[in-house]
């Protein structure tokens, strides 16, 4: 508070200014500003007293993750309820995975793997890192493997649908009534 002692009488108007720290914790921050007249009493002869309630909101970061394991196929989920304060940023990812965040939604998806299980760690944090250490979360992402089989399996399905395409443009005619 500035200044932190001042005078004045009935007339004249003694303005404070309020400076704060910007409040990164999860908590809502209060204080009470009390300002007391020394020499000019009221009509009762007590000395004036006005007081002011401050209250800092908290600092949000929501982030409801949680380990995810993928079947093997193309898929994402989207967990709902993702709120941050400020600005924060996406650990680095691996080509098959990708993570964004948009309107409250945090969605996480991962391309089909034909090759073997992998797995993720993802770190979304607050700008704020640095200023506090709870403003990140961290999950991991796991995604199975279709067994060489299925992964034959739908090669040769592709393949065979190619075949048909291919067919039916060249080779089969139509039909005269």
């Amino acid at each position: 508070v500035s200044p932190d002692k001042g005078t004045g009488n009935k007339t004249k108007v003694t303005t404070a200014t309020l400076q704060f720290t910007a409040n990164y914790t999860k908590e809502v921050r209060k204080a009470k500003l009390t300002v007391r007249s020394k020499d000019y009493n009221n009509a009762d002869g007590k000395n004036l007293v006005k007081s002011i309630n401050i209250e800092q909101k908290a600092y949000v970061f929501n982030a409801p993750v949680e380990n995810i394991i993928f079947e093997p196929a193309a898929s994402s989920k989207t967990i709902e309820g993702f709120e941050c304060s400020g600005e924060f940023k996406i650990s680095t990812l691996p080509d098959w995975l990708e993570v964004s965040i948009k309107s409250g939604k945090l969605t996480v998806s991962a391309k089909e793997n034909t090759d073997k299980e992998r797995s993720h760690s993802v770190t979304i944090e607050s700008e704020h890192i640095s200023k506090n250490a709870d403003l990140k979360a961290v999950f991991t992402v796991t995604q199975e493997v279709f067994a060489i089989i299925w992964s034959m399996i739908l090669k040769i399905l592709r393949l065979r649908k190619m075949l048909w395409s291919f067919l039916k443009q060249h080779f089969v005619t139509k039909r005269v009534k």
